[in-house]
């Protein structure tokens, strides 16, 4: 038997058989209808929660109740001594302002509720709970106080659709949990909180709106979780929403969501349809929380990541159509444990300069990964199992020079069972997990001259050769006395720069020269600082920036300052080697032996002139002007004629021309890394000096 409960704003006379206590307001069989919350005065009413249905109501199969219960001169108050009392001096009655704590809770028959009273304020924790056969509620369009839905007011509710009231504040916890057949929720623009799991697991479908939702301040951990069927959730765009762990996880069909403020752990979890996140404009996402967006193997946009500073664990777990990084800036400096665990869509990865701790697995299983480079100088420690299932080669990975512990727990970065051939050991590390865990002879190459120590648990192989710098090789032999110990052969790993003669392109003054490697140096001893040319001013002062990284990567010219102008300057390489150098900018180089500087060119010499040495580019005028391999030379736009060009290492940092002649202007454009451009578009050039802008 269906039975309607029904909350007008009307008038109700109370039976004369009604018993008031001083909290409580009972049926003529003792059952509770009301709990009284504040008691009447002459003047005004007093405020009741409806408490149930009593004996009679639960009878009929439509009940009326009303807003207002008037109690006639024949109704009994019980006082605090439980005796009756026969006479009152009030006249007013009681307003009945919400539903009582757990007031249906469990009544399997109720399939509709109207709660149209503006005077509603409060629906209690479980008021509605488990009343399965409740299709409908009917609220006022406007709540006039303000209304508040207590913790599982609804939970397990037959509901299909919700429209709540304008003038609704907060949704508590688990309000509408498991509502499993409602598909439809409209939510007021007065809402400010919706608590924890409020509507975890129920059915609802297409797009969930809160973009209108003007104050919204919050959603609850879990509040949408396995809400299988939203496709699209829209935030405000005026506001930040603080969202809880956990919010939108497993929310399949969930396929763009918009106006995004935060990314707390667990934020969308298994939301496996999730393709593009928009962020709200102006805001900054500087962290990302643990497993956000672990299990969205088709996320591909994803906005405006670019202040992010934390990843934390497993944040794009098993995002397999991620192809790049770039997305996420370059401000980070913590990668977290398996962060891009199973990402098989990354096949190079560039570590940004500010990372300084990449976890444990970080990498793991990135099927296709094969090239990682380390931007920075900045890195101090590699977790285990990081690159475990890639296809970086580690016998040509080229670690920092600050890494300080490779490993942890005593396990691999790799963990694979390939066998090491001379892996560089960077000077910097101090301690170190097991580097190989095949039972095959594999070798490594450490360059600090001060033996790593071995983490708890870690390993060292019998059929291991260490090589190391010669002086050291006593020390690592104390060391690690299972291990074969040797000095590093002088080979293509060692590059050592002397000052160049008067007739070759090279160092100055023993402290400043040119540098250009087939490999990435990745250890160097006296060498403080590098730059690279980046431009020439209208005023002809070719442009020079230091390298904030300080790493020499390979084929890149460079111009180089050591800190000790008594020393050679070293360069310790490893990595894959590039065939030839980049000559796309002003810098240029070769690795071939036997050639010459083009005609026109400038390079560094080691020359004397009357007060001594001459720390100067000079032009070379001859065509058979010898070039050492691996130094660089300046090649500047044609219109530019001086004789020497003098670098200048103070505030003004550049290289200025000391001399002003020119040739005549042939109308060339140039870029301003002074390349000649046939067609320029946008942006800024050289024309004949001078520069200019294109719009």
């Amino acid at each position: 038997m269906a039975l309607f409960l029904t909350l007008l704003f009307g008038v109700a006379k109370a039976d004369s058989g009604m018993s008031v206590t001083q909290d409580k307001l009972y049926d003529y069989n003792d059952n509770l209808k009301y709990t009284i919350v504040k008691a009447p005065t002459a003047s005004e009413y007093g405020e009741v929660l409806l408490a149930g249905l009593c004996t009679e109501d639960a009878a009929k199969t439509s009940v009326f109740v009303a807003s207002i219960v008037i109690i006639d001169k024949g109704t009994s108050l019980v006082g605090s001594s439980d005796k009756y009392v026969n006479e009152y001096s009030f006249t007013k009655g009681y307003r009945i302002i919400g539903v009582g704590a757990s007031a249906f809770s469990g009544n399997t028959t109720l399939t509709y509720v109207d709660l149209s009273s503006r005077a509603l304020r409060s629906i209690g924790k479980n008021a509605f709970q488990n009343c399965t056969a409740l299709t409908e509620v009917k609220f006022n369009s406007d709540v006039s106080n303000g209304l508040s839905i207590g913790n599982s007011a609804f939970s397990g509710a037959g509901l299909t659709s919700l429209s709540l009231p304008e003038g609704l504040t907060t949704i508590g916890n688990n309000a509408f949990y498991e509502c499993k057949n409602l598909t439809e929720l409209t939510l007021p623009s007065t809402v400010e909180t919706i608590g924890d799991q409020a509507f975890q697991s129920c059915g609802l479908d297409g797009e969930l709106n809160l973009k209108k939702c003007s104050a919204l301040k919050s959603l609850g951990g879990s509040c949408f979780i396995f809400c299988k069927g939203i496709r699209q959730v829209t935030f405000p765009e005026e506001h930040a929403v603080d969202l809880g762990g956990s919010c939108f996880q497993g929310c399949e069909s969930l396929v763009i969501a918009k106006n995004v403020s935060c990314l707390p752990g667990s934020c969308f979890d298994d939301c496996t349809a999730l393709q593009d996140v928009y962020v709200m404009s102006g805001e900054e996402i500087k962290t990302i929380g643990s497993y956000c967006f672990s299990g969205c193997a088709k996320l591909g946009r994803v906005d405006n990541f670019s202040n992010c500073e934390t990843l934390g664990e497993s944040c794009f777990r098993g995002c397999s159509t991620l192809t790049s990084l770039d997305f996420l800036g370059n401000k980070f400096k913590m990668i977290g444990r398996s962060c891009f665990y199973g990402c098989s869509g990354l096949e190079s990865v560039d570590i940004p300069a500010t990372v300084e701790v990449l976890e444990s697995q970080c990498f793991c299983e990135c099927s296709n990964l094969a090239t990682l480079n380390f931007l920075g100088n900045n890195v101090k420690a590699i977790g285990s199992y990081c690159f475990y299932h890639t296809k970086i080669d580690k016998n040509k990975i080229v670690f920092p020079s600050s890494l300080e512990t490779l490993g942890d727990g005593g396990s691999d970065v790799f963990n694979d069972n390939s066998a090491c051939t001379n892996m560089v050991i960077p000077a910097s590390v101090k301690e170190m997990a097991t580097l190989d865990i095949s039972s095959k002879s594999s070798s490594f190459r450490f360059l600090g001259k001060t033996p790593p120590t071995l983490q708890e648990g870690a390993k060292v192989g019998a059929n291991w050769t260490f090589q190391v710098p010669a002086s050291a090789v006593d020390a690592y032999k104390a060391a690690f006395p299972t291990v074969k110990v040797e000095a590093i052969p002088s080979d293509e790993w060692d590059y050592e720069f002397s000052p160049a003669n008067s007739s070759a392109a090279g160092v100055i003054d023993n402290k400043f020269g040119t540098i250009c490697l087939p490999r990435q140096g990745d250890y160097t001893l006296n060498m403080a600082k590098l730059y690279t040319v980046v431009g020439i001013s209208a005023d002809n002062k070719v442009q020079i920036r230091e390298v904030e990284d300080g790493v020499l990567r390979a084929g890149v010219p460079y111009i180089y300052k050591t800190d000790d102008s008594r020393s050679k300057v070293r360069v310790w390489c490893s990595g894959v080697s590039v065939s030839e150098p980049d000559n796309s900018g002003l810098l240029k180089s070769t690795f071939t032996e036997g050639s010459y500087v083009p005609v026109g060119a400038y390079v560094l010499q080691f020359t004397t002139s009357g007060s001594g040495i001459d720390n100067k580019f000079h032009i070379v005028k001859s065509a058979s002007f010898p070039f050492t391999p691996y130094r660089a030379y300046l090649q500047l736009p044609e219109e530019v004629n001086a004789s020497a060009l003098r670098l200048d290492f103070g505030e003004a940092t550049g290289i200025e021309s000391v001399a002003t002649d020119k040739r005549e202007a042939d109308g060339a454009v140039y870029d301003l890394s002074g390349r000649r451009v046939q067609q320029p578009r946008s942006g800024f050039y050289i024309k004949n000096g001078k520069k200019y802008i294109i719009k």
